[in-house]
């Protein structure tokens, strides 16, 4: 584990309580390990974006922990817990963290259900949620495209197809898409376009499918 960009006090803290649970805290992280680090300022966000990039199993504290926050975490590749937290909880999220797991309130999990319990959204299929997963977790259009089968100009149909019946308010994206893909075939959304679209994908899937993941 590797604790870093937080305060000195929290991070001794946080170091003890994951050596008493069996953890060896290194200085610097590495792939496959697991990094505890915040998400609060400009710079943790680029910092969560090149860590997982890296293949670093990334653990972003946030305040306050809820829906919102837990989507800004996804959005960077990131599992959220609680700045809140006691570090031996921390310790626990970081356990599931490198495994790919989140650890998560039931608070939260309950404020992803709709009032009176029943979802009437609409109806995803197994595909359709692999690939909004996959867009999730950073993957952009050109690739899922690929790995599905799939023309980019076919693959941006079905998406935009998605988009609509779930609500998502992406047309902006789409405009953005195009006239990349119209200037440089092939290389798929900008950044600044695809992070948009990757953070409106991922407070969608917190929205209506997190129990499910």
């Amino acid at each position: 584990m590797v604790v870093t960009g937080l305060p000195k006090a929290y991070s001794r803290g946080l170091a003890t309580a994951a050596v008493a649970a069996g953890w060896e805290v290194a200085d610097t992280p590495a792939e496959g390990t697991v990094a505890v680090i915040p998400l609060r300022e400009d710079a943790d966000c680029a910092a969560a974006d090149r860590l997982a990039g890296d293949g670093v199993r990334v653990l972003a504290l946030v305040s306050p922990l809820d829906r919102d926050e837990a989507a800004h975490a996804l959005a960077h590749r990131a599992l959220p817990a609680g700045w809140d937290w006691e570090p031996e909880e921390i310790v626990e999220a970081a356990a599931a963290a490198r495994t790919g797991k989140a650890l998560l309130p039931t608070g939260l999990l309950q404020s992803l259900v709709p009032s009176g319990g029943r979802h009437e959204g609409a109806v995803v299929s197994e595909d359709e949620l692999r690939w909004l997963t996959a867009l999730a977790r950073g993957a952009t259009v050109v690739r899922l495209a690929d790995d599905e089968g799939y023309s980019e100009r076919a693959m941006f149909r079905r998406l935009a197809d998605l988009y609509t019946r779930l609500g998502a308010g992406t047309q902006p994206h789409r405009g953005t898409a195009g006239r990349r893909t119209a200037r440089d075939p092939g290389r798929g959304l900008r950044p600044a376009g695809y992070s948009l679209l990757r953070r409106s994908i991922s407070r969608w899937i917190f929205a209506s499918l997190g129990p499910l993941l």
